[in-house]
């Protein structure tokens, strides 16, 4: 993630892949949601990759459920690039 100023990168936490849709659509929510409520940018982006690697572990068009962001956020690693 990039602005004029900083650059960002957060490694994803492995995940066993069961489908892929909506993947995006949590990343851009939870991403959204944290900055909406006054997160840093690394932070944001944190949650939106947690959300994004809870939602590839789901099945079908399921999306994620809130403890599964909660624990994969610890393993989501941001690097200023």
């Amino acid at each position: 993630m990039a602005t004029g100023e900083q650059r960002f990168f957060c490694r994803a936490p492995y995940v066993a892949v069961q489908s892929k849709i909506g993947a995006g659509d949590a990343f851009t929510g939870a991403l959204t949601l944290a900055l909406s409520r006054g997160a840093a940018l690394d932070q944001a982006l944190r949650w939106g990759v947690a959300a994004a690697s809870a939602t590839v572990g789901t099945e079908g068009t399921a999306l994620f459920e809130r403890g599964a962001v909660e624990a994969l956020l610890p393993q989501c690693e941001v690097q200023a690039v």
